[in-house]
C-alpha cells in the first residue's frame, strides 16, 4: 500500500489546488480533511475535521470541495461559498466554513 499526503494547503472559495502525488497511477481513494488555522465555530486552532458529502440549498450558492483524482496529480475545487457547512464543534447549529481559517489536506492510497 502506497500513500502521498499533502502539505497543509491554502483554499479559497471558488478556487482550485493542484498537487503532483507521484503514486504512478490513479490512486484507489483520497481522504479529505480541513485542519484548523484559525478558531471558528468551536474548533481550535489544530483540530482536523475530515469532510463529508453535504449542501445548504438556502444559500443559492454552490459550496463543497471535491477532488478530481488522474494517474499524476490531485485537483481540489473549493465552491463559490466555500468548503461547506458543518456543525459547531460542541454540537447543536453550524454554518459554512470560512476558507481562509482551514487548511486541506489530501490523502491518497493506491
Amino acid at each position: 500500500l502506497r500513500t502521498y499526503k499533502s502539505p497543509d494547503l491554502s483554499i479559497a472559495n471558488s478556487g482550485s489546488v493542484t498537487m503532483e502525488h507521484g503514486l504512478g497511477s490513479v490512486p484507489v481513494g483520497v481522504f479529505i480533511s480541513l485542519k484548523c488555522a484559525v478558531a471558528e465555530m468551536g474548533y481550535a486552532v489544530g483540530d482536523v475535521i475530515i469532510l463529508s458529502a453535504q449542501s445548504d440549498p438556502n444559500s443559492g450558492a454552490v459550496e463543497g470541495l471535491s477532488v478530481i483524482k488522474t494517474a499524476t496529480q490531485l485537483i481540489a475545487l473549493v465552491g463559490e461559498n466555500g468548503p461547506g457547512m458543518y456543525p459547531n464543534k460542541t454540537g447543536g447549529g453550524g454554518g459554512i466554513l470560512t476558507a481562509a481559517k482551514w487548511k486541506l489536506i489530501l490523502t491518497a492510497i493506491k
